[in-house]
């Protein structure tokens, strides 16, 4: 079965720059302006914006009010539009603010902000170099860039300005996260958690980059470690679903089921529109043998999502385990439709319309699974079990042959050719591939079965009665009486 789909979390402008309700500014003698103390705020940290006017204009009510509003009270008017998301009239203001005083680098931070809500990342940038540009020191001006150049997919872009972020400010706790994140894109997870790591030190109540870390953890196989800093994640940041669905990954690779379906049903609460929450509770819910719930939750996937290929495919092999393959079949058509160079939907389909008996229409199917991805050794076997339904005993043991040549542990391949090899007339060449299997797997019952057939035809008796024995003892205990039968039988004639 496939695994979960991986959560990532990509943290976003409105997380770096703390939730953004945004506060006013009052201007002061010394520097004019009051900025903001840190990027590192949460939404619940904020408090509502308050608007304070300019100290001259407050000094005393008879105090004549300027003829052109000051570039703080420009601020202070996009301020209270922005939070009433009202965009364009904190952008005309923000601009306003900038005329004013053109080194005010916080306007043009919070006026780039303001561009990318409207849908115009290409000025939201022009605005953060402004900021960059108005202060060469401005961290959060490099920090903001850097994100929204990491959204645009121009990474070395977005990790220079994160390194600039925090040449100036090494205590930047969501530059770290973001390198951390744009090395796991790289495929270096040792420096991610070194980076994660430093983003804790720093920041360490920073819930994303407990998330990050613990996503990491997971991918180095440390997931006890990765649970905890989930954990973590939901103890700083109240009704983090992200956390909860990794954590529930974590769990479901322990094969704790209950608590992984917990954190995954939080999950889903907190955000009903959480597709990898659906897609990943699919998974613990087929596991625990709910079945129609896991179809449910695919369900609901792939109504948020019609696109969403991998849920056709889950569903349709939960589908097809349960027999109900025209079902399974639809869904695996429904998958190659999206992506018709799919070898997976071609395997799984053949697979369905094996099991339906429809041989040829499965082997037209495992063929093309080969063509497409011709290191597909499921797809070889598969087909090998076609050939050999089909009666192609020697087109079988090709297949299955080739499939041990591309992954020399796939056991279920070695007792396919086993078997197909002693019906095939080579005992010896059975003998060895089922002897093979039984070293790696000594508790299935026809492994022990067609080796003691086997050892019949190369009068091993001795051998055979003792194979057989073991077959007999293993097919009471898996509950196969038919099975216990038949061996029974062959032994009375031995």
């Amino acid at each position: 079965m496939k695994n979960f789909r991986k959560t990532l979390t990509i943290l976003g402008m409105t997380a770096t720059l703390g939730g953004l309700c945004l506060s006013a500014h009052a201007q002061t003698e010394e520097s004019g302006v009051i900025f903001l103390e840190s990027a590192q705020a949460t939404e619940a940290d904020v408090d509502a914006p308050e608007i304070i006017l300019d100290e001259e204009i407050i000094e005393g009510e008879d105090a004549e009010p300027t003829a052109t509003p000051s570039a703080v009270e420009f601020y202070n008017e996009a301020v209270d539009l922005f939070n009433d998301e009202d965009y364009e009239g904190a952008i005309a203001n923000f601009t306003s603010a900038v005329n004013v005083d053109p080194g005010y680098e916080e306007a043009y931070l919070f006026r780039g902000y303001a561009y990318e809500q409207v849908g115009d990342p290409e000025a939201a940038l022009v605005s953060y170099t402004q900021s960059i540009e108005a202060n060469p020191n401005y961290a959060l001006g490099y920090l903001a860039r850097g994100v929204l150049y990491y959204d645009l997919e121009e990474v070395p872009r977005a990790l220079a300005d994160f390194d600039d972020a925090l040449l100036i400010d090494p205590t930047l706790v969501e530059a770290h996260v973001y390198r951390g994140i744009i090395e796991n894109d790289y495929g270096n997870t040792e420096v991610a958690l070194e980076e994660f790591n430093e983003a804790v030190r720093v920041g360490p109540e920073y819930a994303p980059a407990y998330l990050h870390r613990g996503l990491t953890l997971s991918e180095l196989g440390n997931t006890e470690a990765a649970i905890n800093d989930f954990t973590a994640a939901t103890e700083r940041q109240d009704n983090y679903a992200e956390a909860y669905l990794g954590r529930g990954e974590a769990y479901y690779a322990l094969g704790a089921y209950q608590p992984a379906l917990s954190d995954l049903n939080t999950a889903v609460r907190l955000d009903s529109e959480d597709i990898e929450g659906y897609y990943n509770r699919s998974f613990v819910l087929t596991a625990l043998g709910r079945q129609n719930a896991a179809v449910a939750d695919l369900g609901r996937v792939i109504e948020l999502d019609p696109t969403y290929i991998d849920a056709y495919l889950a569903r349709g092999k939960i589908y097809a385990d349960a027999g109900n393959y025209d079902a399974a079949i639809v869904d695996f058509d429904n998958a190659l439709k999206l992506d018709p160079q799919s070898s997976e939907a071609y395997r799984r389909r053949a697979t369905a319309r094996l099991s339906a008996e429809d041989e040829l229409g499965a082997l037209a199917d495992y063929t093309a699974a080969i063509n497409i991805d011709p290191s597909d050794f499921k797809a070889y076997k598969g087909r090998g079990d076609a050939n050999a339904i089909a009666g192609d005993l020697q087109g079988a043991i090709t297949d299955y042959t080739t499939a041990i040549e591309i992954n020399g542990l796939y056991m279920e391949a070695y007792a396919a050719r086993g078997r197909t090899r002693y019906e095939a007339g080579n005992p010896g060449g059975a003998y060895e591939d089922l002897s093979r299997v039984i070293a790696d797997d000594s508790l299935n019952p026809d492994l022990f079965y067609y080796r003691g057939l086997t050892r019949i035809r190369l009068g091993d008796i001795v051998g055979a009665r003792s194979d057989l024995q073991k077959a007999g003892e293993l097919y009471l205990d898996t509950d196969e009486p038919e099975g216990y039968r038949v061996v029974i039988e062959i032994l009375s004639r031995l």
